[in-house]
């Protein structure tokens, strides 16, 4: 017999038993030009079926959290009303924000996106009512406060 094989070209994995070359199989790659072994797909990415190709990135509104996803279902779509912004090979839920119009509620794990203001288109107009009830409030206070000056000056006048 002849010397072994001791590297394959891209994309495949040397079968040490065999000495042979042997495509890498789903959620596997070897990016490198020699090849010994194939490694598992990073976080994000995945590959569904054996073949010299590498690992394909997860699709914009998805992510995958662990590595060696082996098809397109190991990408895990964005809960409702959120999304990647485009990118893709998201390795976290983090990475799915809530779509314009919606905001965050809820914190940790359980998180959800609510329509901003519950339908109001408005946005920024929403939050400018509550601040004039608040000044009023403060008015008051002091006028009470000034109240309580008064009685005791005439207290010390007598």
């Amino acid at each position: 017999g002849g010397g072994g094989v001791e590297s394959c070209p891209r994309g495949h994995g040397l079968d040490t038993t065999a000495q042979s070359c042997e495509p890498c199989g789903a959620g596997l790659e070897c990016p490198m030009e020699a090849c010994t072994a194939c490694s598992t797909c990073l976080e994000g990415f995945y590959k569904a079926a054996a073949g010299s190709e590498g690992c394909v990135a997860c699709p914009v509104d998805t992510y995958r959290s662990d590595r060696g996803g082996s098809a397109l279902s190991d990408c895990v779509a964005c809960p409702m009303d959120t999304s990647t912004g485009g990118s893709v090979a998201r390795t976290s839920r983090d990475a799915c924000v809530c779509d314009e119009g919606f905001e965050v509620q809820g914190s940790g794990a359980d998180w959800t996106c609510v329509a901003a203001g519950e339908g109001n288109t408005g946005g920024e107009g929403a939050n400018t009512g509550g601040s004039g009830g608040g000044g009023a409030e403060e008015e008051q206070q002091q006028q009470s406060g000034g109240g309580e000056q008064q009685q005791q000056q005439q207290q010390q006048e007598q």
